[in-house]
């Protein structure tokens, strides 16, 4: 019977609009990627073959260079992006007074969209933002803190505000992990006089070690590749390349240089960068199951 024509028919007529979506918003944009990376275009007359011109213009972009610098800096913050999260994880584990309020209100950033959050910070960081107001009459410096304007310090506020977004959702992640360690761990790690200190790194980081290794990768991913809602909005990639990422490449080139093809030779690196993360993840986590 399941051989059968008719079992075949309405197995395909389930299976068929799945594979046009995932062909339409999947397969045909990463094929038409690759090939424009390879052409002049502006997005208006038709594209023209150049063979590798975008990829050595690339390696030669002082954009690109600085792209890669700040990449490097929002990098540097995995440590911060992984071990906040889950201290506050730890803390929370134990039934306590407030705990329950504050696993009920910590995705609240993660839930606002960035665009949104990105304003409310503008607010608040901006020249004339509230927290220059309180900086200006406690230390009488007219000038406050160049939170956004400061090329030495913009990149910085960029990697704390996406911190800060993701916090939330890294503490209920590892909090969840951690609903499966078996309490007798727990139990034996306190009859023996271990630390709060000691019982979350002999205990819990090896119980978790899985989701350690998901968020570290997310937080590569974010910083890689989903750091333009919040670019755009606060900064716009300035001031001068101080706060411009990849992923605002992609934008820049296309729409305020009409540049597509050489921008679609952005989102090609920035693709190929996001992959080689997940294969590296994945490998190292199949060699510690085994």
């Amino acid at each position: 019977m399941l051989n059968s024509p008719g079992m075949r028919r309405s197995a395909l007529s389930f299976v068929l609009p799945l594979i046009v979506l995932l062909f339409i918003f999947m397969v045909y944009p990463t094929v038409s990627t690759l090939y424009l990376a390879f052409t002049r275009w502006n997005g208006y007359t038709p594209p023209i073959l150049n063979g590798i011109q975008n990829f050595t213009h690339l390696f030669k972009d002082k954009s690109f260079h600085a792209s890669l610098k700040n990449l490097a800096i929002l990098v540097c913050y995995i440590p911060v992006w992984t071990i906040l999260p889950l201290f506050f994880a730890e803390l929370i584990r134990q039934p306590k007074h407030g705990s329950s309020f504050f696993r009920s209100t910590v995705l609240i950033p993660f839930v606002i969209s960035p665009v949104i959050l990105g304003m409310l910070f503008k607010q608040l960081l901006g020249v004339e933002g509230l927290v220059n107001e309180i900086i200006i009459r406690i230390t009488n410096n007219p000038d406050g803190i160049g939170f956004l304007t400061n090329p030495r310090v913009v990149i910085h506020v960029l990697a704390m505000i996406t911190i800060f977004k993701f916090f939330g959702f890294g503490v209920i992640l590892y909090y969840g992990a951690m609903s499966k360690i078996s309490e007798s761990l727990y139990e034996s790690a306190e009859m023996d006089g271990c630390t709060w200190l000691q019982t979350l790194t002999h205990v819990t980081v090896p119980g978790i070690n899985h989701t350690i290794g998901f968020f570290i990768v997310l937080g590569f991913v974010t910083f890689v590749a989903r750091m333009f809602p919040l670019t755009f909005t606060l900064t716009k990639g300035g001031p001068g390349y101080a706060s411009f990422v990849p992923e605002f490449g992609i934008y820049f080139h296309a729409f305020e240089n009409s540049r597509m093809g050489y921008a679609s030779t952005w989102a090609l690196f920035v693709y190929l960068l996001t992959l080689i993360v997940i294969v590296i993840q994945n490998t190292l986590m199949m060699k510690e199951d085994k």
